[in-house]
């Protein structure tokens, strides 16, 4: 049996396991959207066999209509045929080792930032730092 939710009802609630192993849900597919649907990728991964993350250039291609509720159920026929291809996503381990870099990345722009704002404040008040003393590497 098929069936389809939409995205609209996706967002409302998170799918619950007891409701997927009510409707004997084996396979979900989702069109990738964004970081808006992580926490629904996030509760599928447990509960469904075969997830299938699909590139939404990659349902345009194929002809029918694009609504929200046309598109789930176009979704579903199409995975259910074997029809499309599934996106790489990466293992949760991955996953939190790039969010942990994206982080460290944005902590260590704002410390620079900080750095050339003091340095700038300095310099507004005549104060020229770099012609008395270089800055340490480490706090570049």
């Amino acid at each position: 049996m098929r069936k389809a939710w939409s995205q609209s009802a996706r967002l409302r609630a998170r799918p619950s396991e007891e409701l997927l192993g009510q409707e004997r849900v084996t396979q979900a597919v989702m069109e990738s959207t964004g970081v808006v649907l992580k926490p629904v990728w996030y509760a599928l991964e447990d509960a469904v066999d075969e997830l299938v993350l699909v590139n939404a250039r990659q349902v345009k291609k194929v002809p029918g209509c694009k609504t929200d509720v046309k598109d789930a159920e176009w979704l579903a026929q199409l995975g259910q045929c074997g029809l499309l291809s599934a996106s790489f996503v990466p293992p949760e381990p991955i996953r939190d080792l790039r969010d942990l870099t994206r982080y460290r990345k944005g902590l260590v722009q704002g410390r620079a930032q900080e750095v050339l704002r003091v340095q700038k404040r300095l310099e507004d008040a005549e104060v020229k730092l770099a012609s008395v003393r270089s800055w340490p590497s480490a706090w570049r």
